[in-house]
């Protein structure tokens, strides 16, 4: 059996991914969602919760999905603590050298109590360059659509995350 362990972004409880959980499950994929306090904890508190997490995960192999901040975290608690059985992972949109957006966020008067204790992964290199054997692939869009266009971002962008 191979299961797929979805982990949502900022502020989100999940339940953006259930159509994601759906395709997977039709595909023969067993999904498990990740739920985390993405404000009142910091990647680190978080990244240590999924590695304990993944081991309750059934099956030979493990891929992950992580959407936005649920990236970093993915990506940060697999370099502080490998987990043999991983297969692949998958980061949409994550900001893994820090947000334009986000740091545009927490220039604004409560800004940073918006993004919480998650704030430094925003700010700049959140998680260290990758290493580890398992495949990481980052999906990234270049349509400009979501509250980035209201905060400049220099083209291309996906609305969060400037490209290059």
């Amino acid at each position: 059996m191979t299961s797929v362990v979805l982990v949502h972004g900022l502020w989100m409880p999940g339940a953006e991914m259930v159509l994601l959980h759906r395709r997977l499950g039709t595909a023969g994929f067993q999904t498990h969602q990740f739920s985390y306090r993405s404000v009142l904890d910091g990647v680190e508190a978080n990244a240590r919760r999924l590695a304990e997490f993944l081991y309750s995960v059934p099956g030979e192999t493990v891929h992950l999905i992580g959407h936005s901040l649920g990236g970093v975290i993915t990506v940060k608690a697999l370099q502080d603590k490998p987990i043999e059985r991983i297969g692949r992972i998958v980061c949409l949109g994550a900001p893994l050298q820090g947000s334009c957006a986000a740091r545009a966020v927490a220039r604004l008067p409560g800004g940073r109590w918006l993004i919480g204790k998650s704030m430094p992964a925003f700010l700049g290199n959140a998680v260290d360059p990758w290493t580890a054997p398992m495949d990481l692939g980052l999906i990234a869009g270049s349509s400009p659509v979501g509250g980035g266009q209201l905060l400049g971002l220099a083209s291309p962008h996906d609305g969060a995350i400037e490209g290059d």
